[in-house]
């Protein structure tokens, strides 16, 4: 399981694909630093890709993941 409401929230607002770091923090008023350890776990699950671009990081759902599954990140079975 995802394992968090915020981590729920991040990765649903991906469902229209990618969105910066600074886009996702500013639309669900989470402070960043939480929000990116958030990130890395959903990284660590591979349910989010990231893109790099000069400075700005943006972020996507991961191959196969389904935002709008409210068990995303359940393991494989």
């Amino acid at each position: 399981m995802v394992g968090s409401p915020h981590r729920l929230l991040i990765f649903r607002h991906l469902r229209n694909g990618e969105v910066s770091l600074n886009a996702i923090g500013d639309n669900l008023q989470i402070r960043q630093s939480s929000l990116s350890t958030h990130l890395r776990k959903l990284r660590r699950l591979r349910l989010v890709w990231t893109r790099r671009d000069s400075q700005r990081v943006y972020y996507r759902p991961g191959r196969g993941a389904h935002p709008q599954s409210a068990d995303c990140g359940a393991p494989p079975g």
